[in-house]
């Protein structure tokens, strides 16, 4: 990706995607390591109930978390990029990035869900393999309609969202 991009646009999709990540982290409140400990324990129990709540609490929780975390980031994108980093375009990539918050953090959370079913296997190969081959595959058709920089923050997010239905079904 980087040698599409070149120097300077691989450097703002970093940055931007350091900082939604930032924002991702923040939103899931350390469910990411609670929920692979909590579903194992109940489903011992066969609480499976308490199972399903608590993962319908954690994603309804989490999306509105960064839903509102992203807002937050929105209003102050342009400050962020001027005046920490000195980068006029960044408060552009920043708030196109901010339409993919929810789905990065959703996608934790699904990820921890994963983890607490012993779905490894499944985990790896959604989040490693497939998701690597769908994001090539869309930023390879931005970059033929000549959409480098935006096509790479699309097919990542695009990807991701992929993912998200896959580990749903």
């Amino acid at each position: 990706m980087g040698r599409f991009l070149g120097v300077e646009k691989y450097g703002l999709f970093n940055l931007s995607y350091s900082i939604i990540t930032l924002a991702s982290t923040l939103a899931v409140f350390g469910l990411f390591n609670a929920l692979p400990r909590f579903i194992p324990f109940h489903l011992e129990k066969n609480e499976r109930n308490i199972v399903k709540s608590t993962i319908r609490f954690s994603t309804i929780f989490v999306f509105i978390s960064s839903t509102i975390i992203g807002l937050i980031i929105f209003f102050f994108s342009n400050y962020i990029a001027i005046s920490i980093f000195h980068e006029d375009k960044l408060g552009v990539i920043i708030t196109i990035f901010l339409i993919g918050l929810p789905i990065l953090s959703v996608n934790s959370i699904f990820q921890a869900i994963l983890q607490g079913f012993k779905s490894v296997s499944y985990q790896v190969l959604l989040n490693e393999i497939i998701l690597r081959i769908i994001k090539m595959i869309i930023f390879i058709s931005f970059i033929i309609l000549g959409y480098v920089l935006y096509g790479a923050i699309i097919a990542l997010l695009l990807a991701t969202f992929i993912v998200i239905i896959a580990s749903y079904i």
